[in-house]
């Protein structure tokens, strides 16, 4: 509903919906035939229904949204008089020659853009307004009569994304912006020394809960999201306020680029925990990841310099005039809990995909908000705002914290809607890195050393060589690059 509704208001009010209908028994036989041919292990009969029983909990919701503009086709034929049907409803949809089109919507990209598509085995279209009334019927269509039928719209405006980013293209693109965002929040966190890590957290979330509110307000349904989701948006709360929490710790101990060297480990967590628990097109964990996240390792252990040496001699590294081997360790723990507990995040903001961002966001923070109180509460002496001069620097700064981190989650958020959780993870860890080691000479006047670079590149070579294997995987198998 959620889609539908944001579908009406940034293209145009839905005037019809096309709607496939399937017995479960037919979509079980059809679907354990490709399982044949497909080699898809989740093509059995136990998954499938499970499928079936999630697609029809998620389609009911339109249905009596739009009870007057469903047009029922049945998909139990064959599937050229299924298609001549299908035809008959497109043809009949307004003509748009002043774009360009001749025989209405012909054009791919505008067919993309005005029939988005439920990720399901049915499927349920939704058109922008004005369908003739000249519209053929068939025995196998269910079509609302002339006076439930909207009428159509003269001054109607297509909205041609001809010049629009790709949906792919646009996922990386928010994701690098976000990252820079956080990466600006980092750089706060790091000047500002006398504010406590669980103080400027939760700053941070009471942000992000304020911009978000008035969004959320005017979404359809309860701010808390579906029952069923409940839990999974309490989980995506917990884990993010802890993995930001770890982060800011590590931030005291380590510096910047060291810090995120480590946090840019978590894509291949990340792909590993999508394939667990979503079931992306990643093949099984094998010997390949075990090296990856061997190479990993090695680049977390030289880029933080941790005294691995086991002996007893004084070895001291070449960031030991900045931090003794006691408090590295300290900063090391934190930003690899960091690591892990945030490679989660990825997993569970893709499975709530289908909410709303504001939904998420809302929730998110009020969970965070909570946890950061109880840390604060327990572990410090919490400081209100009011023992902060408003005049102050520090003031400016945790406001400027607030702001970047709900526009950062913002276009996380949606960018994790529109893409895969690995690349996002990929591309945010890849841009925080460059984002760090620039602003730690530029700001901090920090010059990396050698280790911490080589460190990087180790890390690096993990990701991307993570990054090309799940590239190659997904090629089609009469690919050249496969060959």
């Amino acid at each position: 509903v959620d889609q539908a509704i944001a579908f009406e208001r940034d293209i145009a009010p839905a005037a019809i919906i096309l709607y496939f209908q399937c017995s479960d028994d037919v979509m079980v036989k059809r679907l354990l035939s490709r399982g044949k041919t497909s080699g898809r292990v989740d093509d059995n009969e136990a998954t499938i229904k499970q499928r079936l029983a999630t697609f029809h909990e998620n389609t009911q919701p339109i249905l009596d949204q739009y009870p007057k503009k469903v047009v029922t086709i049945s998909a139990e034929r064959d599937p050229d008089v299924i298609y001549k049907d299908v035809q008959k409803a497109l043809d009949s949809l307004p003509k748009a020659n002043s774009h360009g089109f001749n025989d209405g919507l012909q054009d791919n990209q505008m067919t993309r853009q005005l029939c988005p598509k439920e990720d399901s085995d049915d499927e349920i279209i939704l058109y922008e307004n004005g369908v003739q009334n000249s519209l053929p019927i068939s025995d196998n269509i269910a079509i609302p009569d002339d006076k439930n039928r909207p009428k159509y719209v003269d001054d109607i405006k297509i909205v041609d994304n001809s010049g629009k980013v790709p949906k792919a293209i646009k996922g990386i693109c928010l994701t690098i912006i976000s990252a820079l965002f956080f990466s600006i929040t980092t750089v706060i966190v790091k000047y500002v020394k006398d504010v406590d890590p669980s103080e400027m957290a939760f700053f941070r979330f009471l942000g992000i809960l304020l911009f978000t509110l008035p969004v959320v307000m005017e979404v359809k349904g309860s701010p808390f999201g579906p029952s069923k989701a409940r839990l999974w948006l309490v989980l995506r709360g917990v884990a993010g306020a802890t993995s930001l929490y770890f982060r800011y710790n590590a931030l005291h101990y380590m510096s910047i680029a060291n810090a995120t060297v480590i946090v840019l480990s978590m894509p291949v967590f990340v792909f590993i925990f999508a394939k667990i628990f979503l079931k992306e097109s990643f093949e099984s964990f094998g010997l390949f990841h075990i090296f990856a996240l061997f190479v990993t390792l090695i680049g977390i252990t030289f880029a933080s310099k941790v005294d691995l040496s086991f002996t007893h001699t004084d070895v001291r590294l070449l960031d030991s005039n900045r931090l003794d081997n006691h408090r590295q360790l300290i900063g090391v723990a934190f930003s690899i809990g960091a690591t892990i507990v945030g490679s989660s995040v990825y997993v569970l903001v893709r499975k709530l995909r289908s909410l709303h961002h504001s939904v998420i966001l809302f929730n998110f923070s009020l969970v965070a908000i909570t946890e950061t109180s109880v840390i604060t509460l327990f572990l410090n002496d919490f400081k209100l705002p009011t023992n902060i001069p408003a005049i102050s620097a520090n003031a400016w700064l945790m406001c400027l914290v607030a702001i970047f981190s709900f526009y950062g989650q913002l276009l996380l958020t949606k960018a994790l809607q529109a893409e895969e959780a690995g690349l996002v993870s990929i591309i945010r860890a890849s841009s925080e890195l460059i984002y760090s080691f620039v602003f730690q000479i530029t700001i901090f006047k920090e010059i990396p050393d050698k280790w911490s670079v080589f460190g990087a590149l180790l890390v690096m070579s993990s990701v991307l060589m993570t990054t090309a294997r799940k590239w190659i995987i997904t090629l089609p198998k009469d690919s050249k690059i496969k060959k």
